[in-house]
């Protein structure tokens, strides 16, 4: 699920506290053609039961987008669950870029 912009992380995790949703959120950094960077946040419901089908997916949605992907950018602080094995599997790829304190 896509999350605005506008949406502060913390206050959106605080929400899916309170109402028993389960997962993280991640910061798709993508570039255009002309090589302008954004950021696209998501929050991932429930984890990623295949990280291969997962990137092939995101990837697929950014090129018909005309996006190139940079990285995604996991703060596990700003997540709702025990994904702790999840986030270590997802570290094993050079894609994802976390932020452990």
């Amino acid at each position: 699920m896509r999350i605005s912009d506008s949406v502060c992380c913390e206050h959106y995790i605080q929400d899916c506290i309170e109402n028993n949703r389960m997962g993280f959120i991640c910061t798709f950094v993508v570039f255009n053609k002309e090589n302008k960077y954004s950021t696209q946040k998501k929050f991932i419901e429930n984890g990623i039961p295949n990280i291969q089908r997962f990137l092939e997916t995101n990837l697929r949605y950014l090129k018909i987008s005309n996006l190139s992907l940079e990285f995604i950018y996991i703060n596990p602080v700003h997540s709702n669950g025990d994904y702790e094995t999840l986030f270590e599997s997802l570290a094993e790829y050079p894609i994802f870029l976390f932020d452990f304190f």
